[in-house]
Formats: C-alpha cells, structure tokens, sequence
C-alpha cells in the first residue's frame, strides 16, 4: 500500500482542557496556540502545488496536536468547512484528525462524519492507569476502550499513539499496553518515545532526579519488540520517534531522552540485525563466506548507524567472512543469503 501525501495542520493545545507532565506542543510543532483561517488556507495551497511522489496518489488533510473534537464547536467547524471545501473540489480525498479519548462520543463523530473525516488518531500513550495519572493525561484507559469501540462502530480508521518510557512505567505496564493494543486491533499505531522537553513539568521531575528516561539503546529495544509484536499481529506501525521540526531541533529544547532524528531507522535496523542473527545461526552456521543481497532502499538500515549491524555480525560470527550487496532485482524486505552452496531468499 503506497503511503498517503499528507498535508499536516498543527493546532497545538487548542482544545486541550490538561497539561500533561511531557508536553509542551509549541516547541514541539513549533506552532503557536492561535488559529488563523487565512494562514492555513494558504498552508494547504502550497501543499497543494508542491511536487510531490508519483506514488502518492491520496491527499490527506491532517489535523494534528491539541484535541481537535474538544475545541470549541465554531472553531471546530470552521476548520473542517474550510478542510471540507477541498474534499468537495476533489483535490484533497479525506480529513484526519487526532484528540483525547476523552473527547469523543457519538454527535461529535456524526459531525466528523458529514466533513469527510475517515482516520482518527486517539493520544493513548499508556494503558495502565497508574502510569496515566502520573502523566496528568487526565483520562482512563477504560475511556480509550469505549472511545475505540465507537469510532470503529461507526466506520472511522482507528490509530493509537503510544508513548513508552512515561514516569512509573515498568515492563509489567508497558506490557499491559503492548497485549491491549493487540486485543484491540486499532488499524495502526505511532510510538514516541518520553523525551525531556524544556519548559514541562517532567524537566523539572528530570532535574530534580524524580525521573529517569530511556537511554537511546533502551529504546530502540522497547520500540523493536513493539514493532514486531504489533506488525505480527497485522496493525501497521507507521511511525517511531518525532518528527524533527525546526523548532524540537533549536539547542537546549530537548534537554533528555532518547532522541535522534532517524530514530525510526534505528530501530528497523535493529530488526533487520536480529533477524539476520537468526537466520546465519539457523541456515549458514558451518558457512566460510556468506554475502546478503538487499534492495537498495534498505541497505542503510542493514549496515546501521556508524555501520554498527555489520561490525555486529562480524563479532558474532568471526569465522565467516560476511559482505553486504544491494540487488536491484530484490523487493524492500526481502533478504537473500548465500554461501558457497546455496542460496535462500527470506521475507
């Protein structure tokens, strides 16, 4: 499935009635809390002339940041009229849109309904209650069951947002969050890992050694089991780490935590490494030579950062003389591994 051209409209805060421990949304989107019709017109028009992937055929319009059904009812349907104009042109083929579990019920799902909204991001970040009152989500985890049930009753795609490394989380919480998200089957998930933001309330638990964040290895290790669990069970990951925006990337903005711009690279990289480990141990153990043929497109995630997966393979399997080949006639996920007697081709 090719990925969608999106069209991204941030409305931080604005309609959020808490301020959680983690949040500062202006230095993450870099956006002001203050809407102006104008300028997001002429926000999406020049999306809209940009030049974009031939592949990209569907046009999304996104409302991101703040809840967008818990702000006020004009604004909310200025912004989807002027969303909506777009629909009805035929130049933009849905909405989607992100909020607060807590913030749903089924007027105002008819309403996203009759503006051409069809995806749903739900803020979920945990499922473990304890951990969501440290957070100050303001929310249960029973609201995010009751929410999902609706959005999915009346036909809307559903996406979770997840945020593992949140103060009190412990791998028995985090695991209760990764067994609820295959129970309920959203159609996808992102996973952003806690970072320390300047200006929030959890700086200041940082500073005062209240809280402790993932290392960046922690969680590239959390995020991978995740990944692998969740695409296991059929629900797309379709994003890990932030988006690096100009403003989350000014020095002295992320003062903690495991940050890094290709952060989701890292992590499929991580994957790719396991799964190689298991398949040299399993089909090429007694092997002297061995090359692994990848398409082109994945060749940096296999040799990794710093090419830390190949130097990883070479100290595991000093024995073996191991080379990587990018192999144009090779699909994106397909590995093909051969030695002096055969060849195995692996998805």
């Amino acid at each position: 499935m090719n990925r969608p051209y999106v069209i991204p409209i941030f409305i931080p805060h604005l309609g959020c009635p808490h301020q959680c421990v983690y949040c500062n949304q202006n230095t993450i989107t870099g956006v002001k809390s203050h809407i102006d019709l104008a300028k997001i017109k002429a926000e999406i028009n020049f999306f809209l002339t940009r030049k974009r992937h031939p592949k990209r055929q569907e046009v999304q319009i996104a409302f991101y940041g703040g809840s967008f059904t818990a702000l006020q009812s004009d604004l909310r349907k200025s912004l989807l009229d002027l969303a909506y104009t777009y629909v009805k042109k035929g130049l933009v083929d849905l909405i989607r849109l992100s909020t607060r579990p807590d913030a749903i019920d089924e007027e105002r799902l008819k309403e996203l309904k009759a503006y051409g909204v069809q995806i749903i991001e739900l803020g979920v970040q945990s499922l473990d209650d304890q951990v969501l009152a440290l957070a100050k989500r303001g929310h249960t985890a029973k609201d995010v069951y009751q929410a999902s049930r609706l959005i999915k009753k009346m036909g809307f795609s559903l996406g979770w947002q997840l945020m593992p490394g949140l103060p009190g989380e412990t791998k028995a919480s985090l695991q209760k969050t990764i067994e609820a998200v295959v129970h309920w089957q959203p159609d996808f998930v992102r996973i952003y890992p806690t970072l320390v933001i300047k200006g929030t309330v959890l700086a200041r638990w940082w500073k005062e050694g209240r809280y402790k964040p993932l290392s960046l290895e922690k969680a590239i290790e959390i995020c991978k089991d995740m990944f692998i669990c969740f695409e296991t069970a059929g629900i797309k990951v379709i994003r890990m780490g932030l988006q690096p925006t100009q403003s989350l990337l000014t020095p002295g903005h992320i003062l903690a935590g495991p940050w890094h711009p290709a952060f989701g690279e890292l992590v499929k990289g991580a994957i790719y490494l396991e799964k190689i480990k298991d398949i040299l141990r399993t089909h090429f153990s007694g092997s002297k030579k061995i090359c692994i043929y990848v398409s082109p497109a994945m060749v940096s995630q296999i040799v990794g950062q710093k090419r830390c997966n190949l130097l990883a393979l070479k100290r595991l399997f000093p024995d073996q003389r191991i080379a990587l080949t990018p192999d144009l006639m090779l699909k994106k996920g397909k590995i093909k591994i051969k030695d002096e007697t055969k060849s195995l081709i692996f998805d």
